[in-house]
């Protein structure tokens, strides 16, 4: 897995796309959750988004807000690895990355 932690102005639109989709796909569609995905916390300055790309697909992706952006401490939320990625164990590299 080549891991990759970028602000939002660093994401190209391929790469933006791709994970908006894979947030969609599982939070939207798969989840159900009625909220909105996307929100203001994404373009943040200060917000991280980490991706893991395995065979040049995204098979993991989490959210890294800094400090009050949300609570009082950093928080780590949209938390994903993407269903054909689901027995790689990926979810605890991923927790292991986003403490970074």
């Amino acid at each position: 897995m080549d891991w990759q932690i970028v602000t939002f102005d660093a994401l190209d639109t391929r790469t933006l796309f791709t994970l908006m989709k894979l947030r969609v796909d599982v939070f939207v569609v798969e989840q159900a959750c009625a909220y909105p995905e996307l929100d203001a916390l994404d373009t943040a300055p200060e917000t991280l988004h980490l991706m893991g790309w395995l065979n040049g697909e995204l098979a993991a992706y989490a959210r890294v807000l800094a400090p009050g952006a949300s609570y009082s401490g950093a928080s780590i939320g949209r938390v994903i690895v993407a269903p054909a990625h689901r027995n790689g164990q990926w979810g605890h590299q991923l927790g292991d990355a986003s403490a970074v």
